[in-house]
């Protein structure tokens, strides 16, 4: 019989890595891609993968390509909050990184993430900038939804 794993056996998850998938496959893969190809020597993470119920016969496939990463699937297309909060019940990590699945993350930025939560502990919340395919920066902020960003046809004239 298999003995259990000591405290000294298991390794610390540093980094919980959330994803909320809704049929991106392709560009979730990318991302996986990527996560794989990321070797840091002092920090561990791990890639929790919440489907919201995509029902395209993918999710097994990808569990099965991915295989060190853990795949959930959630009970319905609840919403990307409702999906991360899944997420997070199912995480280890000391820090959560929401990723959206066309992210192509590299090892320097999630270097810096890390090194910059773990040296500043009065941060609750970093991010970092939103490279394009091109190289140029995008634009990250948006306003706060109001009585006049919320609708349509006023949202479409007060947005710049």
């Amino acid at each position: 019989m298999k003995q259990p794993l000591t405290k000294m056996e298991i390794k610390k998850i540093d980094l919980s890595i959330i994803i909320v998938n809704y049929r991106c496959w392709e560009q979730l893969k990318s991302c996986l891609v990527s996560l794989e190809a990321i070797s840091l020597d002092n920090i561990n993470f791990e890639v929790i993968v919440v489907d919201n119920e995509s029902r395209d016969g993918n999710l097994n496939a990808f569990s099965k390509r991915f295989c060190k990463y853990k795949f959930i699937l959630n009970s319905g297309n609840n919403g990307f909050s409702q999906a991360n909060n899944v997420g997070v019940s199912y995480s280890n990590g000391d820090f959560l990184l929401f990723l959206n699945p066309d992210t192509v993350m590299n090892e320097n930025t999630l270097k810096t993430l890390i090194n910059v939560a773990k040296d500043n502990s009065v941060y609750k919340l970093i991010s970092c900038n939103k490279i394009s395919k091109h190289g140029s920066y995008e634009k990250t902020n948006k306003p706060f939804p109001s009585l006049i960003t919320l609708f349509g046809t006023t949202r479409a004239i007060h947005i710049k």
